[in-house]
């Protein structure tokens, strides 16, 4: 199924099993969502009722696809303490999330959002992502079709993510290379066309080498900087 244009169906149904039957949890199949470029594959919901402005649920997903990801993420979840569930807002103040993917791992790292459907608004905090053998923290705003993401990489494996861009279609380098990789990033824009934004990236212990060993390197550090700015 894919989402219905009347967004209160869900909290109508809601309300409407709560004062039939006096409902303390709600748990929904919603079996298959897609969107322009992404798709959810068994999806299910579970909704502890308790007060309006103080909602406990679990969303949980076998499969998740988005076109920005090089592989699916098999089972994921998000487990939310603290939160709201209404016509016109879902809000999760303390949440987790767990997946586990080649080159993504999460274990109950700490979320927050708050999606706000009649104003296209959107806000996103997530910490502690593992990435690569590092981690990621992400942060993104977004209203009325404009957004704004903040991410801060550290420590994460430059031989994990040349094999990861490898096994996407990327060529092979004619060198091994090692190190880690630490990075932040600034990007804004307007719908699905980034902007403008800046960037850092540092390279620690890097080393490379070829096959006959005729090039060789180890110990270095680099560092990198710019921007970016769309006509």
């Amino acid at each position: 199924m894919s989402f219905p244009r009347n967004r209160t169906l869900l909290p109508g149904l809601l309300l409407v099993a709560t004062a039939a039957w006096a409902v303390e949890r709600l748990e929904l199949s919603l079996g298959a969502l897609q969107g322009e470029g992404w798709r959810l594959e068994d999806a299910e919901l579970a909704l502890d009722w308790g007060t309006a402005a103080d909602r406990v649920f679990d969303l949980g997903v076998r499969r998740f696809s988005h076109r920005l990801f090089p592989d699916p993420v098999d089972d994921l979840r998000i487990a939310c303490d603290s939160g709201v569930v209404a016509d016109e807002e879902i809000r999760c103040d303390a949440g987790r999330l767990t997946l586990e993917t080649p080159l993504l791992r999460a274990q109950g790292a700490p979320l927050t959002f708050d999606w706000r459907p009649p104003v296209a608004g959107f806000d996103l905090d997530l910490r502690q992502l593992g990435v690569a053998g590092g981690r990621l923290a992400l942060k993104l705003a977004a209203l009325h079709g404009h957004w704004r993401l903040q991410a801060e990489a550290a420590g994460m494996s430059l031989a994990k993510l040349l094999e990861a861009g490898q096994s996407t279609g990327g060529s092979a380098l004619p060198l091994r290379v090692s190190g880690e990789l630490s990075s932040t990033l600034t990007l804004s824009g307007e719908r699905q066309r980034p902007g403008s934004g800046d960037w850092r990236l540092a390279l620690g212990r890097l080393a490379f080498s070829d096959q006959g060993e005729r090039y060789l390197g180890e110990g270095l550090k680099l560092r990198l900087r710019g921007n970016l700015q769309r006509d």
